[in-house]
């Protein structure tokens, strides 16, 4: 549900490309490669804020556990923008 509006608003950023077609964004900044699963925050967090494993399904949760490349399960802008070290003015 969040994911289009956060798909839309990288789209907006200089320097910032993405591709649809995996699971969930390719996201290319200067010259590197970011691979995002977009979760929506109210179905798969816990009341503290974390996480559900139980939002993960299990072709992601073997993701995490043995891709040797980068690979996060996000679920805001921000989160995304801190992780590629976006620092362009926004």
């Amino acid at each position: 549900d969040n994911q289009r509006s956060i798909v839309r608003a990288l789209r907006d950023l200089p320097g910032i490309t993405i591709s649809l077609d995996h699971d969930d964004l390719l996201i290319g900044y200067r010259k590197r490669n970011f691979w995002v699963e977009v979760k929506n925050p109210d179905r798969c967090l816990n009341k503290d804020g974390e996480l559900l494993e139980s939002a993960l399904r299990p072709s992601q949760k073997k993701l995490q556990d043995e891709w040797e490349g980068q690979y996060a399960v996000l679920w805001n802008l921000k989160q995304i923008l801190d992780m590629i070290g976006y620092d362009d003015v926004v």
